[in-house]
């Protein structure tokens, strides 16, 4: 990742190609989740909330990975 500034970062053109790459792979109820789960994150990274912005991301990728499971 590369930093501008003092606390923004973004990713590299690797980074931002495997996150296309998976984000194409998940169904349409996981993209609406990703969706709504990367809106929570950015308001996390402006109220400087690292943790919870941490457990999102790990919800973030939970969702990328999930094998289409059935949502309840």
């Amino acid at each position: 990742m590369k930093k501008l500034g003092h606390e923004v970062e973004l990713a590299d053109e690797q980074e931002v190609a495997e996150f296309r790459n998976s984000f194409a792979k998940v169904g349409e109820d996981q993209k609406r989740i990703l969706t709504a789960l990367i809106a929570r994150l950015m308001a996390l990274q402006e109220h400087d909330d690292t943790d919870a912005a941490l457990r999102l991301v790990d919800q973030v990728r939970r969702t990328l990975v999930a094998k289409a499971a059935p949502l309840h």
